[in-house]
């Protein structure tokens, strides 16, 4: 317990002296304001005759302002230390308990992707049997291609809310797809309204800081031809006031690459 309070201490000390050397126009106008408080209690106290009169008391009164004026900021560093500190450690837990999920969904999309192919591998029969990657699966936004398209999905009458349905994937090929699962990307900062069903996780897209994973479940699968409609739509809020927003499908099917498509979010017109 010592120990603790003696480093609470010495990083007190260390952000105390930074608040007047980090930033000189902060460190000045503090000292001033030290040096004020301190002649105003001296000409109280004693009388005019102390800053006249002895030389030594004119220098005494701007050292004392300042030396009082740290020893305040000493001691507002050293209460708020220990709340900053258990902010930052909460900050940093939560972050690690993001990443420890996000490697686990990470590592489940991994394994069903290796027991699809592996699945598709002994059902092949002949030299020309073609694997999932080859039916082609195509995403639509209702009956049209996502890609490309502009959706109108940004509420601003009811706290920024966003709201994505309506996404639909056609297997344009004759075979069954493996397990389906998807990825949702934005390019803004973005809360889940449903974070069991969306679960937000760490993106791998640079350019895309906000990432959702959608578990369609193990009987998630697109036959030869069929429409298959992803549910449930996503619902979220949006930090910024930002009239559009880039966004990226990925839905993941069995074949080598999943099916891709890069569409754009917009404000609702009324």
């Amino acid at each position: 317990m010592g120990q603790y309070w003696k480093e609470m201490l010495t990083e007190a000390i260390w952000k105390s002296l930074l608040v007047f050397f980090d930033d000189p126009k902060k460190g000045i106008g503090l000292f001033v304001l030290g040096l004020s408080v301190t002649t105003a209690i001296v000409w109280k106290v004693r009388s005019k005759e102390a800053f006249t009169e002895h030389w030594k008391s004119n220098i005494a009164i701007p050292i004392a302002g300042g030396v009082c004026t740290w020893i305040l900021v000493l001691l507002y560093c050293l209460v708020v230390a220990p709340s900053d500190n258990s902010s930052e450690l909460k900050a940093r837990l939560s972050r690690s308990e993001t990443d420890a999920r996000s490697a686990i969904i990470s590592r489940e999309a991994a394994g069903t992707e290796i027991e699809n192919l592996r699945s598709q591998l002994r059902t092949c029969k002949s030299a020309s049997c073609t694997l999932t990657q080859n039916a082609g699966l195509e995403l639509l936004y209702g009956e049209q291609p996502l890609k490309g398209q502009a959706i109108p999905a940004i509420d601003r009458r009811s706290s920024l809310n966003i709201t994505v349905g309506n996404l639909r994937a056609r297997n344009k090929g004759h075979t069954t797809t493996g397990r389906v699962h998807l990825r949702l990307y934005f390019s803004e900062k973005i809360d889940s309204h449903m974070p069991g069903i969306w679960v937000p996780t760490a993106s791998d897209e640079p350019s895309f800081p906000s990432e959702f994973y959608l578990n369609l479940g193990d009987d998630a699968r697109i036959d030869g031809l069929e429409v298959f409609n992803f549910e449930p739509e996503f619902s979220g809020t949006l930090d910024s006031q930002t009239p559009e927003v880039r966004a990226k499908l990925k839905c993941f099917y069995g074949a080598k690459s999943p099916a891709v498509a890069d569409f754009l979010i917009e404000q609702k017109v009324y």
